[in-house]
């Protein structure tokens, strides 16, 4: 019983303790407004990567022009007669 009472003693002061009051939802709207506000852009990454495609298929064409002559190296030979027409 005597847990009882230590309770019911902590119950009394803990209904006669005032309760601060305090406001946040003022900062919370300008939190929202705020970023509701920052524009994103993509232009960097639109730009790297239009960057990084041309790079690329500068490499892959070379590569492979590259990898005709290392396969076959008598190409090298023909090389000139190739943009020639034959008809």
């Amino acid at each position: 019983m005597d847990t009882l009472k230590a309770i019911e003693k902590l119950v009394f002061k803990a209904r006669s303790e005032q309760i601060l009051w305090f406001d946040v939802s003022d900062r919370v709207l300008a939190q929202i407004k705020y970023r509701e506000s920052e524009i994103i852009s993509f232009l960097p990454f639109d730009l790297f990567a239009g960057i990084s495609v041309a790079a690329a298929s500068i490499v892959a064409f070379f590569s492979i022009n590259v990898w005709h002559c290392i396969t076959n190296p008598i190409i090298n030979l023909f090389a000139p007669l190739l943009e020639v027409p034959l008809w």
